[in-house]
C-alpha cells in the first residue's frame, strides 16, 4: 500500500511538471531574448521579429535597430533623447524619426513615417536596457503612394550601449 501511494504521488508530480512545460519557445530563442533582448511588430498586419535587436544613446539620440538574419526586413527607431519618453513621428516632428527597410527580389524600398509614435517606457541606465512600443504610417522615399503601416510594435529588454 505504502509503496502504491508513493507511485501515486511520483506519477502525479511528473504529470504537474510535464504540464507546466507546455509548449515553451525554444530554449536558444529564450536565451537570446535574455541576452539581448525582443522587438516584434506586425508590417502590414503580417507578424514581424527582429533576430538582432540593439540599441545605441550617442550625441543626445537614441537609435533602436531590428534586422532579421536574412536582412529583408529592417526597422530602425530614432529618438532625439536618451530618456524615457514619447516620441512623435512626424515629418515635421523633432522628436523622433523612423526607417523601415524592404528587400524584395533585390530590390530594396525605405519607407519613412508620416504619422505615429515610439514610446520608451523603460530604461535602465545600471544594466543598459530599454523596453517600449512604436506604431506608424511610413511612404516610400522612391515611390510616395507606396505605404507600410507598422502597428502592435514593441522592444523589450533591449541591450543598449553608450558612444
Amino acid at each position: 500500500m505504502k509503496r502504491f501511494l508513493i507511485s501515486g504521488i511520483t506519477l502525479v508530480a511528473c504529470l504537474v511538471m510535464f504540464a507546466a512545460c507546455g509548449d515553451d519557445d525554444d530554449p536558444i530563442e529564450q536565451v537570446t531574448e535574455q541576452l539581448i533582448g525582443s522587438m516584434d511588430a506586425d508590417i502590414d498586419g503580417t507578424a514581424w521579429s527582429a533576430d538582432a535587436p540593439g540599441a545605441v544613446r550617442s550625441n543626445g539620440a537614441t537609435v533602436i535597430t531590428g534586422v532579421t538574419t536574412d536582412q529583408t526586413r529592417t526597422i530602425i527607431l530614432t529618438a532625439n533623447g536618451t530618456t524615457q519618453g514619447n516620441y512623435d513621428f512626424t515629418i515635421a516632428s523633432p522628436s523622433g524619426g523612423a526607417l523601415v527597410r524592404i528587400v524584395t527580389n533585390n530590390d530594396t524600398t525605405q519607407y519613412v513615417p508620416v504619422s505615429g509614435n515610439f514610446e520608451i517606457t523603460s530604461l535602465s541606465t545600471s544594466n543598459n536596457r530599454l523596453s517600449g512600443t512604436f506604431s506608424f504610417d511610413a511612404f516610400s522615399l522612391s515611390v510616395p503612394i507606396d505605404t507600410v503601416s507598422i502597428t502592435n510594435g514593441t522592444f523589450n529588454n533591449v541591450l543598449f550601449t553608450d558612444q
